[in-house]
């Protein structure tokens, strides 16, 4: 087969896979999602939050995760408060409680719940070094029971 031609075909191929504009996408039809969350649901969630989840959260995870930080006796101590920073600022990359549900970090409302479950279920906060010194952070059996019920009400 001579050269040219092969260069021809190559590129005809070539053009016809990577010259489309998409044309298929524009005339298919995709359903719409639809948010499990109108607001009267997040009104329902909220309300139920503020009354019984808010105070558990207020009391063992708004350190780490609001802007309403109460810093422990050692917070001065240069190497430790450079931790704790460090900690706080990771905290509030992930799951920011500050402004109420649904929280900033995760996206949607969905998301929150399943990452607050798996951390709940998993046990993962608040961190190991943290209980260290504050024995009395995690969640108790009941606090967990209250928070995962919440959830169960509150997921689509």
């Amino acid at each position: 087969m001579p050269r040219p031609f092969f260069n021809l075909v190559f590129l005809g191929i070539f053009l016809a896979l990577f010259s489309s504009d998409g044309y298929p996408h524009r005339v298919e039809k995709h359903a719409e999602k639809k948010d499990p969350y109108t607001s009267q649901k997040m009104a329902a969630i909220q309300e139920s939050y503020l009354g019984k989840i808010k105070p558990i959260f207020q009391k063992k995870c708004f350190d780490c995760h609001s802007r309403f930080t109460i810093y422990p006796w050692y917070s001065h101590i240069p190497w430790v408060k450079g931790v704790l920073e460090k900690d706080i600022r990771e905290g509030l990359k992930h799951l920011d409680m500050s402004q109420g549900f649904p929280f900033q970090g995760h996206g949607t409302p969905l998301e929150d719940f399943k990452a607050i479950e798996k951390t709940i279920i998993d046990n993962t906060m608040p961190p190991r070094r943290y209980k260290l010194l504050h024995w009395n952070s995690g969640l108790t059996p009941q606090e967990k029971k209250t928070i995962l019920e919440w959830i169960s009400n509150n997921s689509p």
